[in-house]
Formats: C-alpha cells, structure tokens, sequence
C-alpha cells in the first residue's frame, strides 16, 4: 500500500470565513491515475484536496481541477517556488458551486460572475520551479496568494 503524506496548504473557504491553513493528504503516484486530474508523471504525487470542497461529486474521479499560479502579474520571472490552486468543477447535484466570497472580496470592483472562484478553493506550494513536489505552506503565503487571486479567475468554470 502507498505511503500517504500530507503538506500544509491553504484553504480559501466559499462563506468567506477567514482563511486557514489544512493538511492536503497525497500519495504517491507511480503511474497516471483515472482518479487524478493532475498527472502523476509530471507532479510524482496525488493530492486529495476534495477533503476539503463541500458538496464535490463524491463517485466522480475528476471533480475537481488545478490551475497552477506561477507569477503575480507584471512579474517578468516566475516564482521561485510556484503554487497550486485546487478547485471543485463538479458538485454531487449537478448545480453550480457558489460563488468564492473570499475571492469576490479580495478581487472588488474588477469581480466578474463569468469568471468567479467557486467553491472552496485548496492552494498548495512547490519546492521549486520543477513543480514535482509540494512543500509546506503557512499563512505568510497567504499575502501573494491573495495577490494572484485578485487579477485571476479560473481558467475552468
């Protein structure tokens, strides 16, 4: 059986409640899996950050996506250490997920419905521009996250 490690990672609750820091249980991954949206041959490790999305498709394998945030706009290199933004695309009754509160506020005025976080959003960090192994956030990301958060919307709605 699979060893099953966990990272810090942080969770962007859809309520809008304050943002706090959850374990991100992963497993290793020796070959691709039917269950992973995120490739096993390009990250070494697949995460289970559907723990902590309310109301995802429980008996889907890909209810979930990844979108990775490499820069903060106007950034001319990317991060030295990227993150991972985790967000639920399937619901178990088939209606839309709500609106991210958290990221309507963080993005005011240029908030746009079309384009909006929905659900609970999970965010992970990279060791290194590789991008093949995760590493323990804390909130001190929180400040660049939410930077990222406020000029980007899913590529995935």
């Amino acid at each position: 059986m699979d060893e099953f490690t966990s990272y810090d990672a942080l969770l962007l609750r859809s309520d809008g409640r304050t943002p706090s820091i959850v374990s991100l249980l992963t497993v290793s991954a020796t070959t691709d899996s039917i269950y992973s949206p995120i490739s096993a041959r390009d990250y070494g490790r697949i995460p289970f950050p559907e723990v902590h999305m309310q109301y995802i498709a429980q008996d889907l394998p890909r209810a979930w996506h990844s979108q990775i945030a490499p820069r903060l706009r106007g950034m001319s290199a990317d991060f030295a250490s990227p993150y991972i933004i985790f967000y639920p695309i399937v619901s178990e009754d088939g209606m839309p997920f709500p609106v991210n509160r958290t990221t309507r506020h963080i993005q005011g005025m240029k908030f746009n419905i079309e384009q909006a976080w929905r659900g609970n959003l999970v965010v992970a960090k990279f060791t290194d521009f590789r991008m093949n192994t995760l590493t323990n956030m804390s909130i001190a990301d929180y400040p660049v996250v939410r930077n990222y958060l406020s000029s980007n919307g899913p590529y995935v709605t």
